[in-house]
């Protein structure tokens, strides 16, 4: 009842058929005012203020400045300042609205929710401190008999770091609510380096998965990157792949799980059918010059040792055999990739594929040096 007094009065003052008001000069002695009590109504608080009180405590000030509502220190348009716990601020509408607009009409637009958060008070505010909430927005809906659960979440909170005048850390937080809970659980965070985590809250890269992902499409590399396009796989489990590719199109001959380019064009791929793997390096004849026929074979071949070995990183010390690349690289360096001052970072690596053109020549000329022996075989059967 009170609150549709004062705001009649508020109305009726601003009317111009009204005419001149003296207004009351206190809280305590308004006017106009609720009859019967002095309390209730009107008062002029400052110069330049129009004040409403209600029961003998100002509720609400209009100046120059703009509207306070619960507090007497106007800083914008509309001031509103509560010590209680609870909403601030309820708009409720039964048809399809209640939404809130808020428009700009300036360049750069400057309209939007701007959470602002403070240790101590308003009239005497204090620095946050590591794990203050910022602000947040809340998803709510009603359930039925229980009423409203916030079961989706924005939240912004104070980063661990240094907070002073020229730091204030922050994080992001994303929670939703699974089927058949009313608890949100986080699900992701963006760190105050600007790290996306999904499914952890402690993301270690610029974007950290913690569970499956999926994606039609990922393009990892911008020329601009320190690590160029990378990508590292880190896994502990006997029982899963670091890397699973699974082609659901059973109609395409040779459909392509992963293809190597270089310098705009390809060099390598790894194909699937229905049965089999294949594991291909470009050797189309259109891109191919100065084709003769290679002088490497079975000298070469007779050249490079085969060992007996087992690596130091293998606890099981298993015997396996192979060739040594820095021996074969003095010998057969098609086959050979040099590494770098480090063998635990960038160790000499063979591609095992690449000495196929060195087996097949050498068995070449073996066998044409079988068929001359067997022709002079012959000749001395004679």
């Amino acid at each position: 009842m009170k609150k549709h007094f004062l705001l009649a009065v508020l109305l009726f003052v601003a009317s111009p058929a009204y005419g001149q008001v003296d207004l009351g000069t206190s809280a305590s002695s308004t006017n106009p005012q609720r009859s019967g009590d002095a309390t209730t109504g009107l008062f002029s608080s400052t110069s330049d203020a129009v004040s409403v009180s209600s029961g003998g405590t100002e509720i609400m000030r209009v100046n120059g400045t703009g509207v306070g509502i619960g507090t007497t220190n106007l800083t914008d348009l509309l001031t509103l300042y509560t010590q209680t716990d609870g909403t601030l601020i309820r708009a409720v509408t039964d048809g399809l609205g209640g939404g809130l607009d808020l428009d700009s009409y300036a360049s750069p637009g400057n309209s939007g929710y701007f959470g602002r958060c403070a240790r101590g008070t308003f009239a005497s505010p204090q620095a946050v401190q590591v794990g203050d909430r910022l602000g947040m927005l809340i998803f709510s809906g009603y359930s039925g008999t229980n009423g409203f659960y916030n079961t989706a979440a924005l939240q912004g909170f104070v980063d661990a770091g240094t907070i002073s005048n020229t730091s204030l850390p922050s994080y992001l937080t994303l929670e939703t609510t699974p089927n058949g809970q009313v608890t949100r659980y986080e699900r992701m965070r963006v760190t105050e380096n600007g790290y996306i985590g999904i499914g952890t809250t402690s993301p270690t890269t610029l974007l950290h998965v913690a569970g499956i992902a999926r994606a039609n499409q990922v393009i990892i590399g911008e020329t601009t990157d320190t690590y160029n396009g990378s990508i590292e796989i880190t896994y502990n489990d006997a029982n899963n792949y670091g890397i699973f590719f699974v082609d659901t199109n059973t109609g395409t001959p040779n459909a392509p799980a992963l293809e190597f380019e270089r310098n705009g064009g390809a060099v390598g791929s790894i194909t699937l059918t229905n049965t089999n793997t294949a594991y291909n390096t470009s050797s189309d004849r259109r891109l191919k010059e100065n084709i003769t026929d290679t002088i490497s074979g079975l000298e070469q071949l007779m050249q490079i040792s085969v060992h007996d070995f087992n690596f130091i990183s293998d606890p099981k010390k298993a015997r396996e055999q192979g060739f040594i690349a820095q021996e074969l690289y003095k010998i057969y360096p098609e086959a050979v990739t040099p590494g770098g001052d480090d063998p635990k970072k960038k160790p000499w690596g063979i591609d095992y594929g690449r000495l196929t053109p060195l087996l097949l020549k050498a068995i070449q000329e073996q066998q044409k040096e079988i068929d001359a022996l067997k022709r002079e075989l012959k000749k001395l059967e004679k």
